[in-house]
């Protein structure tokens, strides 16, 4: 009779065992793809932030520019806004040379996003690496 019982036990153990296991790789997958959807999110908005920059830019329209830059500085990265807040304090005096500016000042924002969402792509390749 007590082996039995023992046999029963034993068994219902190691059945249980594997469910447990299921259900927290399960978690563990779940838990990278939401982090990936979140770093994906975040890379749209950057993507979209650059646009709306890069359109004001082209327009060479310093004030819709501030504007833009105003509704959404709180989602750009610190190294945009560092490069915006020296865009502002230091504007060309020659007429001539405002487009110069105005396109260094592109580049830059260019080369930052790309480097931001570099960055992030390379933490989605990292988290699905481990």
């Amino acid at each position: 009779m007590l082996e039995v019982l023992l046999g029963v036990i034993i068994g219902g153990l190691i059945g249980s065992v594997i469910p447990a296991i299921n259900t927290y790789t399960n978690h563990v997958q779940w838990k990278k793809d939401r982090t990936a959807e979140t770093y994906r999110e975040k890379i749209h908005g950057l993507n979209e932030i650059y646009s709306t920059i890069n359109k004001d830019l082209l327009l060479n329209n310093i004030e819709t520019m501030e504007q833009t830059m105003a509704k959404i500085i709180h989602r750009c990265p610190q190294r945009i806004t560092d490069s915006y807040n020296e865009y502002i304090q230091n504007p060309p005096e020659e007429k001539n040379k405002k487009s110069e500016y105005n396109l260094r000042f592109k580049a830059r924002i260019a080369a930052v996003m790309e480097l931001t969402i570099k960055e992030i792509e390379n933490k989605i390749e990292k988290l699905y690496s481990d």
